[in-house]
């Protein structure tokens, strides 16, 4: 069981307020149902995370559509253009 459960109520979390354009992205790739984008305090240059655009408290909250579609893109942005 993940350590960090995000409580907030869906739309207001701070993944969805970057999805909703509210907080500034460097965005990577977006599709319907994925988001990649900069870390802002990233450690290495280039560190890019991956969510999914429908509010999950964890990972477990994904439909495995959504699971498949966030690994994917984490496959697609480890290769690099």
């Amino acid at each position: 069981m993940p350590k960090f459960i995000d409580t907030s109520p869906p739309g207001q979390c701070i993944f969805c307020r970057l999805i909703a354009g509210e907080i500034p992205a460097s965005k990577v790739y977006e599709d319907e149902q994925t988001l990649a984008f900069m870390d802002l305090g990233q450690v290495n240059p280039g560190h890019t995370l991956v969510t999914v655009k429908r509010h999950a408290e964890t990972l477990l909250d994904l439909t495995p559509d959504e699971a498949a579609a966030a690994i994917d893109l984490v496959d697609d942005v480890a290769e690099g253009p």
